[in-house]
């Protein structure tokens, strides 16, 4: 009877244990809900290239500044949101793998850097502009960037013409960037704003080269 009455006992302690790793290992291989993660918000998207995202928070550069580094920032910013313009229109309209490289390498970056400048915009109280503000004032102030017309009309030419007229607008655009950077080297003084122009420089010079290039071998194609 004692020795029965150990059998059951053994057995009962058998089923819980196995009870038991059974609903450990549910455990383990169930679903476990993750949290969801935070996403930052980007102030600039392709799909929405000229309207900042108001949820940047202000923050100025330190050290001084003057009207020349708030100028170079807020036209550098409106030819930041019509470089991402002119790239989402090359993604919708070019067949060309080149074009598509171009505007690819052509947008790397520039959420990043669009994102500071309207921080130090706001830091300093002034506006942030967007595509409202790419046609004011005085087109010689504004090297490079590309009329409204213009972009009206990249956006309706033929698929033929588009991939020569594209490059060509973003050649003038680019150039017009690298004189900027030029002009706040020489007449800006705040270190952080003078560094990003250095950089921007650096890169526009690079991509400038690479469409030059690219537009000399379709035009002889």
């Amino acid at each position: 009877m004692i020795y029965a009455d150990r059998r059951i006992g053994l057995a009962h302690t058998a089923r819980t244990l196995l009870i038991a790793v059974v609903l450990v290992l549910a455990g383990c291989t169930g679903k476990v809900a993750s949290p969801k993660p935070t996403v930052s918000p980007e102030p600039t998207t392709m799909a929405n290239p000229s309207s900042p995202r108001a949820s940047v928070a202000p923050s100025t550069p330190p050290g001084v500044h003057t009207s020349a580094d708030i100028a170079f920032v807020s036209l550098l910013l409106q030819h930041q949101q019509q470089t991402l313009a002119l790239t989402e229109l090359a993604s919708r309209r070019s067949t060309s793998a080149v074009i598509r490289q171009l505007a690819a390498a052509s947008t790397r970056g520039r959420g990043e850097q669009s994102q500071v400048m309207v921080s130090w915009l706001r830091g300093w109280d002034r506006p942030v502009p967007g595509r409202a503000q790419w046609g004011d004032g005085d087109p010689h102030d504004k090297p490079g960037m590309i009329p409204e017309s213009q972009l009206a009309n990249l956006a309706e030419v033929s698929v033929t013409l588009f991939d020569r007229q594209w490059m060509s607008a973003l050649i003038t655009h680019h150039r017009g960037v690298i004189d900027l950077t030029r002009e706040e080297q020489t007449a800006g003084r705040n270190a952080s704003v003078k560094a990003l122009a250095a950089t921007v420089r650096a890169t526009y010079t690079r991509e400038l080269a690479a469409l030059q290039h690219a537009l000399a071998k379709l035009t002889e194609s």
